[in-house]
């Protein structure tokens, strides 16, 4: 797929409620859009980093967040089974309950023009919307898991999810049909999936687990939708928390939550670099990138962002207020939506 631009989700959610705040910019060939929690109503986090307060969002324990890839329709899920969306940038928002729906929402995901939506709800189905959020679908062949993390293509129509689950943990599903009907996909093994990310046309999958301490930790790719995968070991064991893609697959960052290293891929994760980010003293928690891969920004759990514009390779702090909150990170989610 030839592709315009790509948006690249990053939103944080700590241990309090309070209001979603909002940063767009345009950068390379595609946007970023980034939600945190913070205190004042407009901050600036550099020359080019502005925050909005968005109050018509209420206070809530947001936890994801994704966007068309214009900024102008976003979803969002706070750790109930209401799912809100937003048709102006965030200005204003509507709350609705997917039919069914009786437990929390922990991920979501959207198409590039913001119509079709993929929810899924810990250890319930993943739901779809294809109309922006108005109405919804329970998708039992999805089957009921602990949804970690969901991914889609640019049209919305190839999603994949991973699954957590104590002991052996869960598998990676896919969708080739917006949702409808579902595949396990066992190759990639039975774990505690953390995260999964996506190419623009879905067909490039790179997918990471948090199984600290158990073996084969490795990162895992697959060039087909997720039927075949394979074990990078080049990336070395960790206990992942995030990864994310460029949107052509080939370019991937992963960061670690028990370190201040940044791991990065040029070759769709045969071959890794790692970067040690002396700034940073805590661990990350989450990364995302621009569509060519190579603007990065990672957070922390000391509450900084931290951004590279030459892929990985040098990082700069982003030093502000955010060191004043006591509230500790609690999970940072992504999505990449491109648009073709």
């Amino acid at each position: 797929m030839k592709f315009a631009f790509c948006w690249k989700i990053l939103h944080t959610v700590v241990h309090i409620h309070n209001c979603i705040y909002m940063k767009k910019r345009m950068i390379a060939l595609g946007s970023l859009i980034m939600f945190s929690i913070l205190f004042s109503s407009t901050l600036t986090l550099a020359a080019t980093y502005t925050w909005t307060q968005q109050i018509g969002s209420s206070q809530r324990d947001w936890y994801a967040v994704a966007s068309s890839d214009d900024g102008s329709r976003l979803a969002a899920v706070d750790l109930t089974n209401v799912v809100y969306t937003s048709s102006d940038g965030g200005v204003t928002w509507q709350g609705s309950t997917p039919a069914g729906a009786t437990r929390a929402f922990y991920t979501i995901a959207s198409s590039n023009d913001g119509s079709k939506l993929a929810a899924g709800a810990y250890g319930d189905y993943i739901y779809t919307s294809t109309d922006g959020g108005k109405t919804w679908t329970q998708q039992t062949a999805s089957g009921q898991h602990y949804w970690s993390d969901i991914t889609s293509s640019a049209n919305g129509d190839k999603l994949a999810a991973v699954a957590t689950r104590d002991g052996l943990g869960d598998y990676v599903y896919t969708s080739t049909d917006g949702g409808k009907t579902w595949k396990q996909q066992t190759s990639a093994g039975q774990r505690r999936w953390a995260s999964i990310t996506s190419s623009s046309n879905g067909q490039k999958l790179a997918a990471v687990s948090g199984n600290f301490g158990l073996p084969n930790n490795y990162v895992y790719t697959s060039s087909d939708g997720g039927k075949t995968w394979t074990q990078q070991t080049a990336s070395g064991q960790h206990y992942w928390s995030d990864i994310t893609s460029s949107a052509n697959g080939d370019k991937l960052a992963a960061v670690d939550q028990t370190s201040n290293i940044i791991y990065t891929s040029n070759d769709g994760g045969v071959t890794w670099t790692s970067v040690m980010v002396p700034q940073n003293t805590n661990n990350f928690q989450a990364i995302t990138s621009s569509s060519n891969g190579d603007k990065l920004t990672a957070i922390s759990t000391n509450a900084y962002i931290y951004t590279s514009s030459d892929g990985g390779k040098t990082w700069t702090q982003q030093t502000m207020s955010w060191s004043r909150l006591s509230e500790q990170l609690f999970r940072v989610d992504k999505w990449s939506v491109c648009r073709g």
